[in-house]
């Protein structure tokens, strides 16, 4: 369900897309909410489409994913056309989606923060790791040796944010004026217990003054080696430093007081996680300083190629 808002009247509504076929108590939901949580109207939209692949300024501009497209045969025009005519979209932006994620979802990589101020997610080409906060550093290059075999998938993906990063500086807002563009880190796509699909950290949900955004495990499984260390630098070849200790194994297997480890491994903080986990935090502040933000572990419903934005809707005040 995506909700509307009659600006003159305060009085919600709600667009119920047509969503996947086999799941039809999902597909009930957006009718069963506007109506149950309102004395209003649901409006039963002729188009398969998920509320995860649409955000609105709330001035009548509207974004997508091309994948809106692939998914439903349409032309832009005709998806632009059925966003005008149902949910006030006077214009709609079609933004490139992330090549590995399943579902092609905006949500995944993109989030609109006020009608003139954007959040876009950032394929970082390094990460600096600060191992005991000591000012002893290392910066790795990304997405990094944690996944080898991601690096064109990681290009491809860094070249199509970029891509909508320069629509939006070629764009202007409801208001005429320039966007202001912020960044997100994109969480590299771990091989491990939890999957090997995107993580994303800005999937989130505003509630009441509060950002609540997916977060992961910064523990990895490693296996001791016994040697003291300060840096990646300090330990023999293909070994790791976590923790002070060089250790060997896969660097990204996650751990946690729930997931355990094999005989033989030990769970520790990994430096790479933990830098990564830092940088999203403070970009999210430097984003929307007024706000309070949280991050909420989401290694196990990543799984499903979504986070926290994925399974909430924010509901509107007013009749």
């Amino acid at each position: 369900g995506f909700p509307l808002v009659d600006k003159q009247t305060g009085q919600v509504a709600f667009a119920d897309w047509m969503y996947y076929q086999p799941r039809q108590l999902d597909d009930a939901l957006g009718t069963r909410v506007g109506t149950d949580f309102y004395t209003g109207t649901a409006y039963r939209v002729p188009f398969p489409f998920e509320g995860g692949n649409i955000q609105a300024d709330g001035a009548g501009q509207c974004a997508t994913t091309m994948r809106a497209l692939k998914n439903t045969g349409y032309s832009a025009l005709k998806v632009r056309d059925i966003l005008k005519q149902w949910s006030a979209c006077q214009h709609t932006y079609l933004l490139q989606d992330i090549s590995d994620d399943g579902t092609g979802h905006l949500d995944m990589f993109f989030k609109w923060l006020a009608p003139n101020h954007v959040l876009i997610s950032r394929y970082e080409d390094s990460l600096t790791l600060d191992y005991n906060g000591d000012g002893s550093s290392e910066t790795l290059a990304l997405p990094g040796k944690v996944a080898a075999d991601y690096k064109s998938i990681w290009a491809l993906n860094q070249k199509r944010m970029e891509d909508n990063v320069k629509l939006f500086q070629q764009s202007k807002t409801s208001a005429g004026g320039a966007f202001k563009i912020s960044r997100l880190t994109m969480m590299t796509r771990f091989k491990d217990q939890y999957g090997n699909i995107p993580r994303t950290f800005i999937n989130s949900t505003f509630t009441n003054g509060v950002n609540v955004y997916p977060s992961y495990t910064t523990k990895s499984c490693r296996a001791s080696t016994g040697a003291s260390c300060m840096s990646d630098s300090s330990c023999a070849s293909g070994q790791h430093c976590a923790a002070g200790i060089c250790t060997t194994g896969p660097t990204a297997r996650g751990c946690d007081e729930l997931l355990g480890c094999n005989s033989g491994e030990i769970c520790v903080l990994d430096p790479f996680k933990v830098a990564l986990t830092k940088r999203a935090q403070q970009q999210w502040q430097t984003a929307m300083p007024a706000m309070k933000h949280v991050g909420l572990r989401a290694d196990t419903i990543a799984l499903w190629s979504g986070a926290i934005h994925c399974i909430t809707r924010t509901i509107p005040k007013g009749p």
